[in-house]
């Protein structure tokens, strides 16, 4: 199963740069995005084979999340169950038969800390949340999306449905425990391995140590990390490329290996197969790197620690920067840089 995660940094400016394109050549099982910033009607995608499930911002052009899969689910909610928490759009919760995926955008803090309470009281919700669907408990008030044969509409999974309009779960709902797979942009480095200069950077929006500290609580509730696990044999730490796709590092095909180091030396049986893989990626718009399947984003912090290939090892990468065979073994996780900032 391919699952696929990106932050896109507003959809409509995407559509402009190949999205349908991109989509198709992932042929994702399931496909999330946060930072769509848009409102119903605004983009009318044909995405041919994929049942779709949009949340939105009440802020016109701010935040949104979406998820695009094959299979039908059995509900998707959009929330959390807290009407203050849920005004911006930041869930798709979608209940596969064998488990709920969950696509999020988490707030950030801000410079100077300025939204560090609503950030933890989102964290704090957003763990019990998880755990809640783990258990097979419901929140309740939550708008649902169900199919026809379980009383919803005939529009299932066809685009946009209006949440104003759609029934909320009751008190005491319940649905079959089962496990979470969760992913998405969590808005946090949670280790200083993460960061390049983690002294300087630390209190800063994103590591904080109250943020880094609800992401640990997080992992603590019984999540994993699979980032540190995309390495596909025990000896191998992943390697990450960094491909430059502006400006005159384009023209001369200019690439970086980044190295998270010894943190990425260890692997937990199992995980891994359903992480993007191959020989490289496309580069894809928008703020974040092409990203993998897991409890983070694939983003790396600004700054984080990247090594100059060898000449020998460099491709040109063209118009799409797409990476050549030869800049990573098999089974390294590629990434594309194409953020403009």
């Amino acid at each position: 199963m391919r699952l696929i995660s990106w932050n896109v940094n507003g959809l409509r400016a995407v559509m402009k740069k190949d999205f349908a394109g991109i989509f198709e050549e992932f042929d994702a099982d399931v496909f999330a995005l946060q930072e769509t910033k848009l409102q119903a009607g605004q983009v009318d995608l044909d995405l041919a084979g994929y049942h779709q499930f949009w949340s939105y911002a009440e802020r016109k052009g701010y935040s949104g999340t979406a998820v695009f899969c094959k299979e039908r689910p059995l509900r998707v909610l959009h929330g959390l169950g807290d009407e203050y928490l849920d005004q911006e759009g930041r869930i798709v919760a979608v209940e596969f038969e064998k488990f709920w995926f969950v696509d999020v955008y988490t707030p950030n803090a801000q410079n100077e800390l300025a939204r560090i309470d609503h950030r933890m009281e989102w964290d704090d919700a957003f763990r019990y949340f998880c755990k809640g669907l783990e258990a097979g408990a419901l929140p309740a008030g939550v708008p649902v999306e169900l199919p026809a044969e379980a009383g919803g509409a005939a529009e299932f999974g066809r685009g946009h449905a209006d949440a104003a309009l759609l029934p909320r779960t009751a008190a005491g709902e319940t649905s079959e425990p089962k496990p979470v797979v969760m992913c998405g942009d969590f808005n946090v480095a949670h280790n200083e391995i993460d960061l390049k200069n983690p002294g300087p950077n630390r209190g800063n929006a994103g590591f904080s140590d109250e943020e880094r500290g609800k992401f640990t609580e997080l992992l603590d509730a019984g999540f994993t990390d699979t980032f540190p696990y995309a390495a596909p044999r025990l000896d191998r730490r992943v390697q990450l490329v960094e491909l430059s796709v502006q400006g005159a590092a384009e023209q001369r095909g200019m690439a970086y290996r980044l190295l998270p180091r010894e943190r990425f030396r260890r692997r937990v049986r199992g995980v891994g197969e359903h992480l993007q893989r191959g020989h490289g990626q496309r580069s894809l718009p928008g703020r974040h790197r092409a990203e993998f399947v897991g409890a983070r984003s694939g983003r790396l912090p600004k700054g984080a620690l990247r090594e100059r290939l060898p000449k020998a090892a460099r491709r040109p990468f063209g118009k799409d920067a797409r990476a050549a065979a030869g800049v990573c073994e098999q089974g390294d996780l590629l990434t594309v840089d194409a953020k403009k900032d």
